[in-house]
C-alpha cells in the first residue's frame, strides 16, 4: 500500500508539471530568438551599414532579451494561454524592430 499523504502527492504532481514546462521553454526561447535574428538580418541588409552598427544593435537586443525573457518565463509559469504569450512575443518583437530603427 501507498502511505503517502495528499500533500506529498500534490508536491509530486507540481514537480512533474514544472519539469514538463522546463522542457517546453528552450523551444519557445529558440523560436523567439529566431524571430529577432530575422529582424536583425533585415535591418542589416536594408541599411548596408558598417558592422559596428550591427554589433551595437545586437548588444541592444541582448540587453532587451535580458529583460523580456524572464517576463515570458513568468507568464509561462502563471499558465497564461499560449495564444496570449505568443501575442506578447509578437508585440515585443515589433517594439524591438521599431525601437531599433530609431537607433539605426
Amino acid at each position: 500500500m501507498d502511505f503517502r499523504s495528499i500533500e506529498d502527492v500534490k508536491h509530486a504532481n507540481l514537480r512533474k508539471i514544472a519539469k514538463e514546462e522546463q522542457r517546453k521553454l528552450p523551444v519557445f526561447s529558440f523560436f523567439y530568438l529566431i524571430i529577432v535574428s530575422l529582424v536583425v538580418m533585415e535591418l542589416y541588409w536594408r541599411h548596408h551599414e558598417s558592422p559596428l552598427i550591427v554589433y551595437t544593435f545586437i548588444a541592444f537586443l541582448l540587453f532587451f532579451f535580458s529583460i523580456t525573457i524572464p517576463l515570458i518565463i513568468k507568464l509561462i509559469k502563471l499558465k497564461i494561454s499560449k495564444l496570449f504569450t505568443t501575442g506578447i512575443v509578437l508585440i515585443l518583437t515589433i517594439a524591438t524592430y521599431y525601437t531599433s530603427t530609431l537607433f539605426l
